[in-house]
C-alpha cells in the first residue's frame, strides 16, 4: 500500500527528494494536516476564553469583541472558533438569567 509523504505538499517540499521512502504523488481525498498550535498558545487561548466567560457571567454587556488579542483577531479560523464559543456561553448566561437563577452550571 502507498504511504504518502507528509512533507511533499509543504511549501519547502520534502528534504529527502527522490530518496524519500514515501510517495510524492497527489492522493485524492487525502486531507492536508494543519500544524497544531504550540502548548503555550493553546494555554493562552484557553486562559483568555476562561477570562472572557467569567466577565460574561458578571455582566453580559461588558464583553467587547473588538478588543481581541492579535492571535485571535487576525486568524480567521481562531476568530470563528472563539466567536462560536462566546455565543454559546452568552446563550447559557441568558438562559440562566431568564430562569432567575444565578447558579453557575457544572463545568463542561
Amino acid at each position: 500500500a502507498c504511504r504518502p509523504c507528509a512533507y511533499a505538499a509543504a511549501p519547502s517540499g520534502c528534504e529527502a527528494g527522490i530518496l524519500c521512502r514515501f510517495c510524492h504523488f497527489q492522493h485524492p481525498g487525502l486531507r492536508k494536516t494543519r500544524a497544531r498550535p504550540c502548548k503555550g498558545k493553546r494555554d493562552r487561548y484557553r486562559k483568555y476564553v476562561n477570562l472572557c466567560t467569567a466577565k460574561m457571567d458578571e455582566d453580559l454587556t461588558s464583553f467587547d469583541y473588538e478588543r481581541l488579542p492579535p492571535s485571535i483577531k487576525f486568524d480567521p479560523r481562531m476568530k470563528a472558533k472563539f466567536s462560536v464559543k462566546m455565543m454559546q456561553h452568552a446563550e447559557q448566561v441568558c438562559a440562566r438569567q431568564s430562569m432567575g437563577s444565578d447558579a453557575v452550571p457544572p463545568p463542561h
